[in-house]
């Protein structure tokens, strides 16, 4: 299985990090071998570092995108908002969303991620990918929540990229409220209130092409009224609080809206 390509190489290399490609295979290498890799901030694009360099800034984590490449005609793109970086050091973590590439991340009991992927990927490739590629802590904020650092252009600027020239993706899937907005805030979505509130319908549609699917996030610790106010609207028949088979309901919920 392919993990990245040339055509993500670049991108990471263009824009995201002054790594060459050379490198950049080297450091998905790690990834495999269910690694990070550190590296320092000066080897951060410009866009990044004039928020990084401030002498408040902790915790820094770039996540790379991260493709499952199957082999399959058709790919959905995850765009996930997964801001955990920990760490104390001036260092830049780097890592795949969701830490996907681990079986730690993979084999949790804290959220049906893999679950859901395992069956996508029987008839899809899954591109994974973050809203905003790198997160910071800033004294008692994180960089998801700074407006400063949110409404800067250039992460519509590379998630167009990776849309258009890379993934052409039939579909984009978000997990949660927080993702959700910030697409639908990227993007210029309109949306009807049934989308904007937590009763989420599937699919909504980006630039009339690309289906746009959300729903609420698939961790364990998601508010049982969430689950229960979209499984009404979009699975009245099955049982929300059945945590075993909610990864399968909803693996089949998105297949079938991407049929249709």
């Amino acid at each position: 299985m392919n993990y990245y390509n040339e055509e993500i190489l670049n991108l990471i290399s263009d824009n995201i990090l002054n790594i060459d490609v050379h490198e950049l295979r080297s450091i998905y290498d790690v990834f495999n071998n269910e690694g990070i890799e550190k590296i320092e901030v000066e080897r951060t694009k410009h866009n990044y570092q004039q928020f990084l360099k401030d002498a408040a800034v902790t915790s820094v984590q770039f996540d790379l995108p991260y493709f499952f490449d199957n082999k399959k005609e058709k790919t959905i793109m995850i765009i996930g908002m997964d801001a955990k970086a920990s760490h104390s050091d001036k260092l830049v973590v780097l890592s795949t969303p969701y830490y996907l590439q681990s079986k730690a991340g993979q084999n949790t009991n804290k959220n049906d991620y893999w679950d859901i992927i395992k069956i996508l990927s029987q008839d899809y490739n899954i591109y994974l990918t973050d809203v905003y590629k790198a997160y910071y802590k800033q004294v008692d904020s994180v960089s998801n929540e700074l407006p400063h650092y949110t409404e800067q252009d250039f992460h519509k600027n590379i998630l167009n990229d990776e849309i258009i020239k890379i993934v052409k993706p039939l579909a984009i899937l978000s997990w949660g409220k927080k993702s959700r907005d910030s697409v639908a805030k990227i993007f210029d979505l309109k949306m009807n209130n049934s989308i904007t509130k937590d009763n989420i319908q599937i699919p909504y549609t980006i630039n009339n092409s690309i289906k746009f699917i959300s729903t609420p996030h698939p961790s364990r610790r998601t508010r049982s009224n969430h689950w229960k106010k979209f499984f009404e609207m979009n699975m009245p028949h099955q049982d929300h609080a059945d945590n075993d088979n909610r990864p399968k309901y909803l693996a089949e919920l998105i297949m079938k809206s991407l049929k249709n």
